[in-house]
């Protein structure tokens, strides 16, 4: 798929992605998903969720397994992002975590994930993500919905 991606379009990242619930739908475990990636010349990884029943990534796999899920990505030097019915509450441990791209729509989205993009929802978790505190400053500019971590930067 990577080399048939770059056939079409030489510039495009390939990025792999695995399900934290690979086990219910028979797909391959997160665990082995950098190692493939890395051969086939993928840009990065990503673990999400299959089944869109409002369990979180977060309920599927350990933290240390996610840590070690973005350890190896990263002696891989590959990019690694985390998504999967990603909300609020899961703040404090993406930034323990510090993947480099974080995946959320239903939380950010009024009326679900299936909802519009809410701005003042988008503005609170990317000042969460990025520790700032307090209301959402209406005065900064706008920015995409996709959150860079490392470095503390939000994009």
């Amino acid at each position: 798929m990577v080399a048939a991606a770059r056939d079409t379009a030489p510039a495009a990242r390939v990025i792999a992605a695995a399900y934290a619930d690979a086990a219910v739908i028979g797909a391959l475990p997160p665990r082995c998903l950098p190692a493939v990636a890395a051969l086939a010349g993928a840009h990065g990884c990503l673990i999400d969720t299959a089944r869109k029943d409002g369990r979180s990534l977060f309920e599927h796999l350990e933290a240390r397994d996610l840590a070690r899920f973005i350890a190896e990505c990263r002696a891989l030097r590959l990019i690694c992002g985390l998504a999967g019915s990603i909300a609020m509450v899961h703040v404090p441990r993406l930034r323990e975590l510090a993947p480099d791209v974080v995946g959320v729509r239903g939380a950010l989205c009024a009326g679900g994930r299936n909802g519009r993009l809410d701005p003042l929802r988008l503005r609170s978790f990317l000042d969460a993500l990025s520790g700032r505190v307090g209301p959402p400053d209406r005065t900064t500019r706008r920015r995409s919905g996709a959150a860079r971590l490392r470095g503390g930067s939000a994009a």
